[in-house]
């Protein structure tokens, strides 16, 4: 991950805005803390609405396993480019790769951050082609 965001112990996330947050649950996945970053930053009343993940906790902590233990899993690599927030909504804008002579998908993950933990996400999710007509990244 090419960012560096604070990273708190369980129960100091309040302090945090929603942007730091979210950019330090990003971190903890990225450094394979997968069940920290989902207790710590993750509400118990957590609402997805990404359409191949369940709601709560649990459900997203078996998503995540699920894809550092799937083919290319461990070989991740996710650069985030931008990060918006407003209010208590925080948008990731992230380009992520599986290893060399992949082209990657690009994300766009909205988070909804309350009383220093994320209580919603929303994603957009897109392979990035081959070429691009305005000859352009997607990032």
């Amino acid at each position: 991950m090419q960012f560096s965001a604070p990273i708190c112990a369980l129960g100091q996330s309040p302090s945090l805005s929603p942007k730091q947050v979210v950019l330090a649950y990003v971190k903890e996945l990225e450094a394979h803390k997968l069940r920290e970053a989902v207790m710590t930053y993750i509400s118990p009343d957590f609402r997805q609405h990404s359409p191949h993940i369940a709601d709560g906790r649990e459900a997203l902590l078996r998503y995540h396993e699920s894809k550092l233990n799937g083919p290319g899993g461990a070989l991740v690599h996710s650069t985030i480019f931008h990060v918006l927030a407003d209010g208590d909504l925080v948008l990731l804008h992230r380009h992520q790769t599986r290893g060399p002579g992949d082209r990657g998908t690009v994300y766009a993950d909205l988070f909804r951050v309350k009383n220093g933990q994320i209580t919603e996400h929303w994603d957009v999710i897109q392979p990035v082609p081959d070429k691009s007509v305005s000859g352009n990244t997607m990032w």
